[in-house]
């Protein structure tokens, strides 16, 4: 058997420690990278909210136009619209479903990994600072996973609600069959009213864990605010259709007293895009420009040439004298000596 010498035993142990070394650094970069796709989770929370709120109060317009008193369109085209709205509201619906799964599911990975640290830490007021920012986090997350999985019901007992008016219109599209539905009308205002509640809750909860939580330099600042510019717009004629409590105003041009509308969502958490390490490198420096004549311009007057002078001017005549007056004619000297 072959014994390791002392350098063999040395360079194995050297590798060790580098590998232990790079193993380390790797988990530390991946613990930062699932906060940040924690982060873009929670975004996607609120993208897809504000887009179910956009659709649910399209459905419900469409709902609005047929069950209006005065209705006066195409009753083929209404309904279709129905129909494809409502089913437009449930596609996204779903999508603000899928979303929640993977986000808690990154999220325990997280807090997990956040918890398991803390007994590392050997200074023992970071270890409590940063257990009480892992508790701040957690319940900014909680907030945002609760108020997700409150608009998921609400939206989809809308929807279901809305589809069984549809279904109930579909074979029996009339005047007196709009008078039996017009009883759910308030009803279905008061669901509208709710889910708009709760779809303005997932934006603003998870505005907040973005604010709280993004990484250095990612958030994007205030922006200044700019002055209103006053735009004048011709009144567009008033769509016969039912008060919308999602939307950002009630139409009250039917003349029927609704209760207030419910407030306008709060502006989305914006982050800005990450830099890619393997991306070259962007040359910000600004464009060289070519030294400058620094010497003094010459001011003397550039003498030009002979040929491009001017004629000169012709000299007045003062040298000339006055012409002498004309002699007398000699005719008469003539005659006499006849």
């Amino acid at each position: 058997m072959v014994r390791p010498t002392p350098l063999l035993a040395a360079l194995s142990f050297l590798t060790l420690c580098l590998g232990f070394l790079g193993c380390a650094s790797g988990e530390k970069r991946e613990g930062l990278a699932r906060v940040d796709e924690l982060l873009t989770r929670v975004e996607q929370v609120q993208i897809e909210s504000l887009a179910a709120r956009e659709k649910a109060s399209a459905a419900f317009d469409a709902y609005g136009v047929i069950v209006a008193p005065d209705f006066e369109g195409d009753p083929m085209v209404a309904f279709t619209d129905l129909v494809a709205k409502i089913e437009g509201s449930k596609l996204q619906a779903k999508k603000l479903e899928d979303t929640v799964g993977p986000m808690r599911e990154l999220a325990d990975s997280v807090f997990r990994a956040w918890t398991t640290d803390l007994e590392k830490f050997g200074n023992s007021s970071l270890r409590q600072a940063s257990q009480a920012r892992l508790a701040e986090t957690r319940s900014r997350y909680s907030a945002v996973h609760d108020a997700t999985v409150a608009a998921l019901v609400s939206i989809n007992a809308f929807n279901a609600d809305l589809g069984d008016q549809a279904l109930f219109l579909e074979h029996d599209f009339n005047a007196a069959a709009v008078t039996v539905i017009a009883a759910e009308v308030p009803a279905l205002t008061n669901q509208a009213r709710d889910l708009s509640a709760r779809l303005n809750e997932c934006v603003t909860a998870s505005k907040r864990y973005i604010a709280s939580s993004s990484l250095r330099g990612q958030l994007d600042g205030p922006k200044p605010k700019e002055e209103p510019q006053v735009v004048v717009q011709t009144p567009a004629a008033p769509v016969r259709k039912l008060p919308n409590p999602m939307a950002d105003g009630e139409d009250t041009a039917q003349g029927t007293t609704a209760e207030p509308a419910a407030p306008a969502l709060v502006a989305p958490a914006k982050r800005r895009p990450r830099v890619d390490p393997n991306a070259p490198p962007v040359n910000t420096a600004p464009p060289v420009s070519a030294p400058e004549n620094t010497q003094p311009a010459n001011t003397q007057p550039v003498a030009q040439p002979m040929d491009n002078l001017p004629a000169p001017l012709p000299k007045p005549d003062t040298d000339l004298k006055p012409a002498p007056a004309p002699l007398p004619a000699q005719g008469g000297g003539n005659g006499g000596g006849r």
